[in-house]
Parts: structure tokens; sequence; C-alpha cells
């Protein structure tokens, strides 16, 4: 952050519904280790760089789905910060924020913008050669959807996007539809309205039913 439309939006609505928000993330060379942003506190991880601790964090992600570094720099977080709930973003980091809330007694709202182990699934399949042959052996859909499983299971709380996603996740792990609620992540009006159009594009289309998608994870 910046700048993760998704981030965005909660921001403004748990702003708007009086919650006080505090975001961690990675660092950017260009912004400062700690500014606000609309009314929420915007503080960056210290992830230490080097072969040394990406490879034994890569090595506990991979055996454990746990990041040593990112379960330190929540620690802290939460204890500086006086957290009161985790809302953590994406699957890969869902089992590392549960075990850091355990250690100092938080709930963990899961917020599962895609079904990550498909996504993970379809992209190992089209990767080539010996990295693909690896990620299709190591990062499988079916150890993937095993961790979605454990990880959804451990969380307080799951927001999934659409209603599809929900039973899905109430089919293939036990979820109970209480323990899931469904927020569609749309675009606002004021997106399309604030956007300069191409009259070119526009012109080429004109007639045209047109599907339009906004975003990108690996190869789709």
């Amino acid at each position: 952050h910046p700048n993760d439309p998704r981030v965005d939006k909660e921001v403004r609505a748990l702003r708007k519904s009086g919650f006080e928000v505090s975001v961690l993330c990675l660092p950017k060379a260009q912004y400062p280790d700690q500014f606000e942003w609309e009314g929420a506190r915007v503080i960056r991880a210290h992830i230490p760089e080097g072969r040394a601790r990406g490879l034994w964090d890569l090595g506990r992600f991979h055996s454990q789905f746990f990041h040593p570094s990112w379960s330190r720099e929540l620690l802290q977080f939460a204890r500086t910060e006086k957290i009161e709930l985790f809302h953590v973003h994406d699957l890969v980091l869902v089992n590392t924020v549960n075990r850091a809330a355990r250690v100092v007694s938080l709930a963990v709202v899961a917020d599962l913008h895609e079904n990550q182990p498909a996504a993970f699934g379809q992209d190992n399949a089209i990767i080539p050669g010996m990295r693909g042959f690896l990620k299709r052996r190591i990062e499988s859909y079916s150890r993937w959807l095993k961790r979605e499983g454990n990880a959804t299971r451990a969380s307080s709380h799951v927001i999934a996007v659409v209603e599809e996603m929900k039973e899905r996740l109430m089919r293939q792990h036990q979820l109970a539809s209480e323990e899931i609620t469904v927020i569609t992540n749309t675009e606002e009006p004021l997106f399309l309205e604030s956007k300069e159009y191409d009259v070119k594009v526009l012109s080429q289309n004109e007639g045209s039913f047109t599907g339009l998608y906004l975003g990108g994870f690996g190869g789709h």
C-alpha cells in the first residue's frame, strides 16, 4: 500500500463505520515507514532481505505454511498498535496470522478474494520445464486445498467474494453458513466516473458486448 484498491475500499468502509484502522504492509523505498492515509495508519513491515533469511522463510513456508518474519512483525504490530482484530488478505498469509493471533489472543478475519487453490493449480500447470515440474509437486492443488481448509477452520470468520465461493467453502471444508460473509469485490461508481475514455477503443468496439477482466494471477 499504496495502492491496492481492495485495501482502499476496506479502509474507507471501516473508517466510515467508526473503526480505527492500521495497515501492515511490505516496505516501499519511495514511501516512509509510517504515514497516515485517509484516517488509517500505514506501517511498513521490516521483512529481512538476504539469501539466508529468504531460504529460511521459504523453507518454513513450504513445509509448515508459516512465514517466521511476518509472524514476528505481526506480533510487534499487534502490541505497539494495540490491535483488537486481525483482518488478513488472501490465503497465503492466513495461517501465519492465525498463529500470531493465538499468541496475543486476538480474533482473525480471513479475507479470501479468489479460489487460490484452483488459481495456483492452473498457474502451475502452464509453467514449463523443471520449475513447473517442482511447482506441481510442491505446490499442488490438493496441498493448497488442504491449507485453505486448515486456515479457514482456524479463523474466527471468513469473507468470500461471491455466493459460489461461500458454498464451496462450506462443502469442501465443513464451514457453517454463519462463519462466512459474502462481500462482493466491486468497483465504486466513482471509479468509472473519474476515468477518461479512449475514443478509438470505444469506436472499434461499438455495438459489441465486451467483457473486461481487471487484475491478474499468474498465467491468467
